[in-house]
């Protein structure tokens, strides 16, 4: 039986190809972090789904046909409407399909997807630490088809574990996280999204090469919402563990007493209430409240009414109906979260 034939060494010129491929420079990276990989994925002909935000003005759920390809970067398509329409984006928005035949050019490759695939990890995936990932967008939300939180014992020994391990190992992976932003499920912006705004537009300034392309799109990127795929067990266990540390920590420094333990307690729940919840106004108000009258609001007080809604729009991440009440009383600092009863 002969041996299979052992493939053709690269040529000086692929080799040097396939190194400068690997070189990104941060203005590179950045690149193809908004606006997708330096060479098209999709092949001509293929069939594809429209999946842009508002500003790009796209059909979303339209059917259409690769006619021209671009590598770029960034990589664009040529497209063609077919006409039609994905059945499932019809059956929720019925949006408008594009005009039969109508060509456009320039289409980015982040606002098409395969029918049959929701979302890839092509260019996207890196390292990122707690509060990055929390500070990343206004709000994680989990979707529906997702299971319940089910950890136990084994998993949060095992994540303690990792936690651990990153004291004397920094660049420790605790694992991975998958997340989906949905191009059109932005949050109104509050005063705090609008600061965070305006810092990130500051930061991203020093890739100067880019700053025209991506000016003014720091607010819908800091305050939309992104989906976990996978990960939300992960999310959870370690949002609740940051409140435990926080609440141990107050009341430690209660029992310690002294300016020194209470200004430390309290510099730390301020930066875990900050990665947990939004607080705004209403929320201040709220807290005040509950401080004088020394327990939360019954559970018929359109104040408890109030705060479901202010915890769906306000919480950093939100995990799925059935954990949410859980959750949100496990996060927030006692005693602001009355009994609750009800879906939110």
């Amino acid at each position: 039986m002969d041996a299979e034939p052992e493939p053709p060494e690269a040529s000086a010129a692929e080799v040097a190809e396939q190194q400068q491929n690997r070189r990104l420079t941060a203005n590179e990276f950045e690149m193809m972090r908004q606006f997708g990989p330096r060479r098209c994925t999709f092949k001509l002909g293929e069939k594809l789904i429209v999946n842009g935000p508002d500003y790009a003005a796209l059909p979303n759920g339209a059917l259409v046909v690769v006619e021209a390809l671009d590598h770029g970067p960034p990589a664009t398509y040529t497209i063609r409407f077919t006409g039609e329409m994905d059945k499932t984006q019809q059956a929720l928005s019925g949006a408008a399909t594009g005009t039969k035949d109508e060509v456009r050019a320039g289409v980015l490759e982040k606002y098409l997807r395969n029918p049959n695939v929701l979302t890839t990890a092509r260019n996207c995936a890196g390292n990122m630490g707690l509060a990055q990932l929390l500070n990343t967008a206004r709000q994680y939300t989990v979707p529906l088809f997702q299971r319940k939180y089910c950890w136990r014992v084994a998993q949060w020994q095992q994540l303690w574990k990792d936690i651990r391990a990153l004291a004397a190992n920094p660049s420790h992976h605790m694992g991975k996280l998958a997340i989906y932003e949905e191009p059109n499920a932005l949050v109104l912006p509050t005063a705090r999204a609008e600061a965070e705004a305006a810092e990130a537009d500051a930061e991203y300034r020093q890739f100067s090469a880019f700053s025209s392309a991506r000016n003014g799109m720091a607010r819908a990127v800091r305050a939309s919402q992104l989906m976990v795929i996978d990960g939300q067990q992960r999310l959870t266990t370690c949002a609740v563990i940051l409140a435990a540390l926080r609440d141990v920590a107050a009341e430690l420094a209660g029992r310690a007493g002294g300016a020194e333990a209470l200004a430390a307690a309290e510099a730390m729940s301020a930066t875990v209430d900050g990665l947990l919840f939004h607080e705004d106004q209403w929320f201040a108000a709220y807290r005040a409240a509950v401080g004088r009258e020394g327990r939360p609001p019954a559970a018929g007080d359109e104040r408890a009414s109030q705060l479901l809604e202010w915890l769906r729009e306000n919480l950093s991440f939100l995990p799925t109906h059935d954990d949410r009440a859980a959750y949100a009383a496990a996060v927030l600092p006692a005693p602001l979260v009355p009994g609750i009863t009800q879906r939110f």
